[in-house]
């Protein structure tokens, strides 16, 4: 219940009481003016039991991550895609969720698309857009 105000004057409510009938929060001053008057009680989370944590086993070490680029010919394997689906292209933006002209504009390579849409494109069509920067 903290968080509230009090609903007659805009405080920071401390409980709950009865003003002309309603159930109201109420801060400390206004509470002298209501019936029934029961101060909020506080809920505290209980304290999460942390256990030790156990290796999983040696590091690995990882390769660092290139830089994404997409690719020079994305229009050409978005279009080329799409059609082995057999969607046009109203259909598979109402899939992606985006209107008729930006596939058209990723298509032609109007439009590039950003990080979420090319992840998008790539669930929806089975394909890889991204290719290693040199």
């Amino acid at each position: 219940m903290a968080g509230l105000d009090c609903q007659v004057c805009g405080k920071p409510a401390v409980g709950e009481g009865f003003v002309e009938g309603a159930r109201v929060a109420l801060c400390e001053v206004c509470s002298e003016y209501s019936r029934g008057f029961q101060v909020f009680k506080t809920y505290v989370p209980p304290k999460p039991k942390y256990s030790p944590l156990q290796a999983a086993g040696p590091a690995v070490a990882r390769k660092p991550q290139g830089e994404l680029r997409l690719v020079e010919d994305y229009g050409q394997k978005i279009m080329q895609a799409r059609g082995k689906q057999g969607l046009s292209r109203k259909d598979f933006a109402k899939k992606l969720l985006v209107q008729e002209k930006e596939v058209e504009g990723f298509e032609q390579q109007k439009f590039k698309p950003g990080e979420a849409m090319v992840k998008k494109l790539e669930f929806a069509l089975g394909i890889s857009l991204l290719e290693q920067a040199d």
